[in-house]
């Protein structure tokens, strides 16, 4: 189910993304992401705007990096969800047929494994341009991968800056 269920999760996220930038060409977009729970039964897509960031950061200048970072925070969370449509119904299938926190557990590594990779492929085309890219989880307490992710997806120097904000 991985590589079909990567492919599906690309081809989505690249719909998502041209419908959100046809939507809105004129938006200063600095973020884009994708997002599950912790039970493995969604992938959304989120977005950010240089405009969006500024204003919340005019309004509370000590938590710039929580805005930047935290997708809830972002202008457009779980947008263009229709594209995923098809994928979530087969994820809660694919929910019901398992039986056992291995299995569980297993098919939550390979989802999540899914969208980061997905996320990269579509960076390494240049379709984000220099925009911030995360993959997160509601709900996740696993900080290590969190910054695991975060550090496959963006340079360096910026994941610094996620670091401290879990670390605080």
């Amino acid at each position: 189910m991985t590589l079909e269920l990567l492919n599906e999760i690309k081809a989505a996220t690249l719909n998502g993304l041209r419908n959100l930038k046809d939507k809105h060409p004129k938006e200063d977009f600095c973020a884009f992401g994708l997002y599950s729970d912790e039970g493995a039964m969604t992938v959304c897509l989120a977005a950010n705007t240089a405009t969006h960031l500024k204003k919340n950061a005019q309004s509370s200048p000590d938590e710039y990096a929580y805005y930047k970072w935290m997708m809830p925070e972002w202008k457009y969370e779980d947008v263009e969800s229709s594209c995923f449509n098809e994928i979530v119904a087969k994820i809660n299938s694919h929910l019901k047929s398992i039986d056992s926190d291995e299995e569980f557990e297993k098919f939550q590594n390979s989802l999540f494994n899914a969208c980061v990779q997905s996320l990269e492929e579509i960076k390494a085309k240049g379709l984000f341009g220099d925009a911030l890219v995360l993959f997160q989880v509601t709900d996740f307490e696993d900080d290590e991968k969190l910054i695991g992710w975060a550090d496959r997806l963006n340079e360096k120097n910026q994941v610094k800056e996620y670091v401290d904000l879990i670390n605080e």
